[in-house]
């Protein structure tokens, strides 16, 4: 029988109390680990208005399982969170295996090169440790976890697996405040731990029961992106082929053809016999239309005439849609921020005041590069476990670590264009600093006019004028 132990707080005295949880001892706590799904919970009925929006801000009536579903569906329907993705991997690059032992060094590239990725089996099956490694980074970014799996055979390293994280969950471990991973495998829920299991995780949070994805920060600005894009899309679907409003304008003295018919209840009904063949012209037009097919209504009324209104008036321009694109630029440029790229590798947030090369693009060229070096970092041990394991099964234990791994990365601005930027900002931030010392005298005085234009000029002052 294992234990775990729970501690209460008297007095002068704190008691320890084995509690049986099964499975693994846990190692018991002087903290107390908090619940992300308790924490704040006891938030009154939203009396104010800041009330009122926290909880319709909180996270903690929504299940686990729809925050991944609204995690996919975000990265599934924004082309920035796609493109965001896509450049991440790219500034990642390619794992590149090196070794003083030639021998090893092919062996391990050949290997790394065809080893089967996912369920697929024979020949169409995805290959390549590099693209196993791109799809923990994509769920990780996606999800904010990625779990994976090596698959042996006997002793022998035979695919690498990577499972839909939709299909995971949280289990709270019995008497403990700590929770578990597990899995739906066709309605049980399986413990998911063990040494063939490798997970990443990019970013963390004591606040969250999950970690939390790229997007993470930005849910209510994609949420925003997703209803213009909606509309949008909406709009110019109509626009090709636009709800139309029918109706037949008679003449003041001019006969109205009728016709009776039975409705399926047994009563008759007297209506328009025009309005009856306009009726079935636009249906048949419609349906022409759903195959694919060009059709057009061709009518006359005698005494009369047909008219067709477009519902929403002019149909490309409807609605919001001409405000939109100032709208899109903003929450499109919140996605690039927690992205760490660049704002000009975006299409919709391409900053047009400064192009490549000004300061400002190969700062945040900068960033990128680092901010990739970070999440390789955290990649390459599980590139390193892999290798491991298929020499344990195929060599000698001196084999293991007889290796290292560096990175192909695409150059996207040139590095020689960063140094020299930092060091000029570097000599440009020094020489700011001891001109506005020697301008702004600190043994009293009032400031120049010529010392308040500079300050002002280089934003250490506000210029009064200029405030709305």
């Amino acid at each position: 029988m294992e234990f775990s132990f729970s501690f209460k707080t008297g007095k002068n005295k704190v008691k320890a109390e084995p509690v049986e949880v099964g499975g693994r001892l846990p190692i018991p706590y002087n903290l107390h680990v908090t619940d992300p799904t308790a924490a704040g919970a006891e938030i009154g009925g939203g009396n104010t208005p800041i009330e009122t929006l926290v909880q319709r801000l909180s996270p903690n009536n929504i299940s686990l399982q729809h925050e991944l579903y609204l995690r996919h569906a975000i990265r599934s329907n924004l082309s920035d969170v796609t493109t965001a993705l896509l450049y991440r991997r790219a500034l990642e690059g390619d794992l590149v295996i090196e070794s003083d032992d030639q021998v090893l060094e092919e062996e391990l590239r050949e290997w790394a090169s065809s080893i089967p990725v996912g369920p697929i089996l024979g020949e169409g099956a995805p290959m390549g440790l590099n693209l196993y490694l791109d799809i923990m980074a994509d769920t990780a970014d996606e999800y904010g976890l990625a779990v994976g799996e090596k698959a042996y055979r006997g002793r022998r390293l035979e695919r690498l697996l990577t499972p839909d994280m939709r299909t995971f969950d949280l289990e709270r471990v019995q008497g403990s405040s700590a929770s578990r991973l597990v899995q739906d495998q066709t309605g049980n829920k399986v413990p998911i731990e063990g040494g063939t299991i490798h997970s990443l995780v990019f970013k963390g949070s004591s606040t969250k029961r999950w970690p939390p994805a790229m997007i993470d920060g930005a849910v209510l600005p994609a949420e925003a992106l997703l209803r213009m894009i909606i509309s949008m899309n909406t709009i110019w679907l109509k626009a090709g082929d636009p709800p139309m409003l029918y109706s037949i304008q008679y003449e003041k003295d001019a006969p109205v053809p009728k016709t009776t018919f039975t409705l399926p209840d047994g009563s008759t009904v007297t209506a328009d016999k025009n309005l009856q063949q306009l009726y079935s012209a636009i249906n048949q037009v419609k349906q022409a239309r759903r195959r694919g097919i060009m059709a057009e209504i061709v009518l006359s009324v005698v005494g009369g005439e047909i008219k067709a209104d477009p519902v929403f008036g002019d149909v490309t321009t409807a609605g919001l849609v001409k405000e939109a694109e100032p709208h899109f630029r903003i929450a499109s440029g919140l996605i690039a921020q927690l992205s760490e790229l660049p704002d000009w590798l975006f299409a919709s947030g391409t900053n047009k005041v400064e192009g490549l090369g000004s300061n400002r693009a190969n700062a945040q060229a900068s960033i990128a590069f680092s901010a990739a070096e970070r999440r390789r970092r955290k990649i390459s041990p599980i590139a390193r476990d892999i290798l491991n394991a298929h020499l344990l099964a195929e060599r000698s234990t001196r084999s293991v670590d007889n290796f290292r791994l560096s990175w192909s990365v695409p150059s996207i601005i040139n590095e020689e264009i960063v140094e020299r930027t930092r060091r000029e900002a570097s000599a440009a931030d020094v020489g700011f600093i001891r001109a506005s010392y020697e301008l702004y005298n600190p043994e009293g005085g009032e400031l120049t006019d010529e010392q308040r234009e500079y300050l002002t000029r280089r934003g250490v002052l506000v210029d009064e004028n200029n405030l709305d």
